[in-house]
């Protein structure tokens, strides 16, 4: 099994061996605009496809893609890869659920909970309305940002990049702990948006942007790739997050991807309303 540096041309080795949930993992693209700053590799054989991003010197295996009987003998080939660093294997909860009642003979192995990287689930027209009693708070914060700031809310173009780029180092640079900088496969989305089939909407105020969220369509979910706003103004993450969510039909699954292990980021992910959270583990060999 050789593996070779994620590249544009992979995406139908993605398509052949695919797992059926909503999770950023799972689509070509959502992974691909991550490679100006993430080195991702993918190789591929009669059990699946395999995908390995090196973060902190540890090869980090996406959730296996790979019918769930094929489990032990997929583990077994990354098993078997010559010369390798520390390494894991993330898993979604059926496959986690399948090594712990289908344990692998000689091999030792952990299977943790990884609550930094669960996907959070929402149904559109929740965030398009804020129904409800449990929503009060985000409405609350929707009126006050209009009444305060006089806002627009329009699709991207690439005449807006040299602005978004500004927009973009001024958000990094006002925060202090907690984030990454995500400039660059923000940039490199943008700058093959068309290719990529991704789209971004702009929050303007006075024509300066205090907002984007960047997003695809699949035929089953949204996937927000990207979402920054500037907290300086009230409700402004209130207001991106409806504005786009009224982007699509009622019933749309809207995947807001995962927390991260920041706190204030769980915080402001759950108090968005959920309606489901998918769980992950990592599989992490013992000695």
């Amino acid at each position: 099994m050789v593996f070779h540096k994620l590249k544009q041309n992979d995406e139908a080795v993605f398509a052949t061996n695919n797992y059926d949930e909503i999770n950023f993992e799972s689509q070509f693209w959502s992974c691909y605009i991550w490679s100006p700053i993430i080195e991702q590799y993918v190789a591929h054989d009669q059990i699946g496809t395999y995908v390995y991003s090196v973060i902190d010197q540890t090869w980090q295996f996406d959730p296996p893609r790979c019918t769930i009987n094929n489990l032990p003998a997929y583990i077994e080939q990354i098993k078997q890869i010559p010369n390798k660093p520390t390494w894991e294997i993330n898993l979604l909860p059926m496959q986690a659920a399948y090594l712990k009642q289908h344990p692998i003979a000689d091999f030792q192995y952990e299977i943790l909970p990884n609550p930094g990287y669960a996907d959070y689930i929402y149904l559109a027209s929740d965030l398009a309305n804020y129904p409800g009693k449990k929503f009060q708070d985000k409405r609350n914060l929707v009126n006050q940002f209009n009444k305060l700031y006089r806002s627009e809310f329009r699709e991207y173009q690439p005449s807006d990049l040299t602005i978004v780029k500004q927009f973009l180092t001024t958000w990094f640079n006002e925060k202090t702990v907690g984030v990454w900088n995500d400039n660059l496969p923000i940039v490199n989305a943008l700058e093959n948006y068309q290719a990529y089939g991704i789209k971004c909407f702009l929050l303007l105020v006075d024509q300066q942007i205090i907002g984007l969220t960047i997003f695809k369509q699949y035929p089953k979910y949204v996937d927000i790739l990207f979402e920054k706003a500037n907290a300086k103004y009230k409700g402004s993450y209130a207001i991106l997050v409806q504005l786009t969510a009224k982007q699509f039909t009622a019933q749309t699954m809207i995947n807001r991807e995962s927390d991260l292990d920041i706190p204030g980021l769980r915080k402001s992910k759950r108090s968005y309303n959920p309606i489901r959270i998918i769980e992950r583990f990592v599989l992490k060999p013992i000695n």
